[in-house]
């Protein structure tokens, strides 16, 4: 948008829509936690000369917990503000679908995985030039993941509220 139109469209009843990259990275707050353990039990057992079966369980769980706060000085949070703001030229009081404040992403992860393997080796020789190798298993996995991620509008880091908007009513939008 160019500076003209960009002080001009609110008359003064928008946020400043100019965008400042190096602003928007001094205003960064992105976090993310991520812990992961596995555990593997491994057996191994010789049942005759030459024949052995092995048997592994491998358990994994992991949990991650992203947060990002877009705060008002940056110029997303900023943006989406001013575009859904209709500005009242009467009374000077906009009227904004998105409240004031900063904009808060959550995410969350989890996993849970299961693996066991069940084999078998036969191992023999016979003569000084022949070997045979025989190898024989299953394996079965089972994985489980849960995703969810949330956005919310007018966040106060303080006291950690936010503002609900309307997800039913069509507002228009800056520039119309």
């Amino acid at each position: 948008y160019t500076k003209a139109w960009l002080d001009t469209i609110g008359q003064g009843q928008l946020l400043p829509w100019h965008n400042k990259p190096y602003d928007d990275i001094l205003n960064n707050n992105n976090t993310t936690i991520r812990v992961d353990t596995r555990v593997l039990l491994s057996l191994q057992y010789n049942i005759i000369k030459g024949l052995q079966v092995q048997a592994s369980y491998q358990l994994e769980k992991g949990n991650s917990e992203g947060r990002n706060i877009q705060s008002i000085d940056t110029y997303a949070t900023r943006d989406i503000i001013n575009r859904f703001t209709q500005p009242n030229y009467i009374t000077g009081i906009p009227s904004r679908a998105i409240p004031l404040g900063d904009i808060i992403d959550r995410n969350n992860q989890s996993l849970a995985s299961n693996n066991s393997r069940l084999q078998f080796n036969y191992q023999t020789k016979w003569g000084a030039d022949h070997r045979l190798d025989v190898l024989g298993g299953t394996e079965i996995r089972q994985i489980i993941t849960k995703r969810s991620s949330y956005r919310r509008y007018g966040y106060t880091q303080d006291n950690e509220t936010d503002i609900d908007v309307n997800p039913i009513t069509l507002f228009p939008t800056l520039p119309s």
